[in-house]
């Protein structure tokens, strides 16, 4: 994967929050092809600006230069640092390591969908969608 899968997201987060997530998928979407192509870092680059911009993650020219300016000072490297030392400390050596995917539940690593549903009761997962129905209905 590319840096700016993981820079760029962080950095793009930095001006708006919520689009952490959205441009994260997508830029894993395997429709959007971005990641996939042999191409030069800095077309990559270019193509996760442009994906942001075009899918609303990015609103204003405002935003891009924001977003452009904190990539150059690496403004999002602090952050990402933290991730990687708390990482380091509390997963390195887990039992998610022998996981391709893992959950940390409070503490405890959950490394397929089953255990998780145990832990954490099926009404939970799904309970975001069931609420915001609730809200609309009353």
């Amino acid at each position: 994967m590319n840096q700016f899968l993981y820079i760029g997201r962080e950095t793009v987060a930095l001006s708006n929050p919520d689009g952490f997530f959205p441009l994260l998928d997508k830029l894993t979407d395997p429709k959007a092809y971005i990641f996939s192509q042999s191409l030069a870092p800095e077309a990559l680059y270019q193509a996760g600006i442009s994906l942001a911009v075009t899918t609303g993650i990015i609103q204003d020219v405002n935003d891009a230069v924001e977003v452009e300016m904190n990539l150059a000072l690496h403004a999002a490297t602090p952050k990402i640092e933290a991730f990687y030392q708390h990482y380091e400390e509390n997963h390195n050596s887990s039992k998610g390591t022998s996981c391709g995917s893992w959950v940390d539940w409070y503490g405890e690593i959950v490394c397929d969908i089953e255990s998780l549903v145990q832990l954490v009761g099926h009404e939970t997962i799904d309970s975001s969608e069931k609420e915001t129905t609730e809200l609309y209905v009353n």
